[in-house]
């Protein structure tokens, strides 16, 4: 077996606010995540790999959503769900969507840094 890195898990970027579930760009979703075949593209766009640090809190954290259990393409798929401002906590990290960065990860405040 070869490997190039450190071990990572990829994740479906979605948004929830009062209206439910939604696509990156906006397309909704159905109540529990529902796709149809017309946003299923748009909802595969938004798969991002994790930095490494995250990985063991994500396969703990994270499932796919209600929606997607039986789906043949996203059964298996993590959604991170993003709030209305486009963050979301996994564990003691924070991570936000920026639309020219893309996924952002914030790391955790470590006690006794130098920080208040």
């Amino acid at each position: 077996m070869v490997r190039d890195g450190d071990r990572s898990v990829e994740v479906v970027l979605v948004r929830r606010d009062d209206r439910g579930y939604r696509t990156l760009s906006g397309r909704a979703l159905g109540v529990h995540g529902d796709v149809s075949r017309d946003v299923i593209d748009d909802v595969l766009g938004g798969t991002v790999r994790l930095p490494a640090v995250l990985t063991e809190e994500a396969e703990q954290a994270l499932a796919p959503l209600e929606g997607w259990r039986d789906h043949p393409w996203l059964r298996h798929s993590r959604a991170l769900v993003l709030d209305a401002s486009g963050a979301a906590r996994i564990g003691d990290h924070v991570v936000r969507y920026d639309r020219l960065l893309g996924l952002v990860h914030t790391s955790p405040r470590r006690h006794g840094a130098g920080r208040p």
